[in-house]
């Protein structure tokens, strides 16, 4: 399964599984992937003290190389092509961003 729900509702479900398939379209666009890359979109509630409550997560994983991930914070329904290119245009700075 692609899409992590925290309180799904058929509604929201649908909507958020309608978004997310856009965001692994726009990622595949964006970075121009190839056919055997697999694209992961997540959506979490972050913990960390100073970190909004929601972020999505998207990954990358393509064969003989590295992943990349990027990280927005916002709610799944609320991320638009704008904040996933700018996501990954800031990527090489999210690296340090972990969460243990």
């Amino acid at each position: 399964m692609d899409l992590l729900r925290l309180s799904p509702n058929h509604a929201s479900s649908a909507s958020s599984a309608e978004r997310c398939r856009d965001i692994k379209r726009w990622t595949r666009e964006l970075l121009a992937l190839p056919d055997g890359a697999t694209v992961i979109v997540s959506e979490s509630r972050c913990t960390e003290v100073g970190c909004p409550p929601m972020e999505v997560i998207v990954a990358v994983f393509e064969p003989h190389q590295s992943h990349r991930q990027c990280r927005i914070h916002s709610t799944l329904i609320d991320v638009h092509f704008d904040h996933l290119r700018n996501a990954w245009h800031c990527a090489h700075a999210l690296k340090d961003h972990t969460h243990d």
